[in-house]
């Protein structure tokens, strides 16, 4: 809760709740030339995950966000990574749209 002095001597009273999620994907591996196009990349499946993140429409008029503030992943650039892992902020000043925007990352993850 955050009890901030507002114009005029008011107060202002907000209260925000939060849901942070850390994502792990994994997979075989392996050497990029190799494995052309058999093996599936962790990395290419957080970006896909980033990019619906990023499209996601979210209330204005209680600030809602989602960022993703971490990646993390890969081992050398001719290889495909057997892991990567993605963190994720979810913030709002409503509990039915912190609710919403939660279900429908989680929705992206599976």
């Amino acid at each position: 809760m955050v009890i901030e002095g507002a114009p005029d001597g008011a107060a202002a009273i907000l209260s925000t709740g939060s849901n942070r999620f850390q994502v792990d994907f994994m997979g075989p591996g392996g050497h990029r030339f190799v494995a052309v196009s058999q093996l599936p990349s962790p990395i290419h499946g957080i970006g896909r995950l980033i990019t619906k993140i990023a499209d996601l429409k979210v209330p204005e008029i209680r600030k809602t966000t989602v960022n993703v503030g971490i990646v993390k992943g890969g081992r050398s650039i001719n290889t495909i990574s057997p892991d990567a892992t993605v963190e994720i902020d979810i913030r709002s000043n409503g509990k039915a749209e912190l609710d919403a925007a939660t279900k429908q990352v989680v929705r992206f993850v599976d």
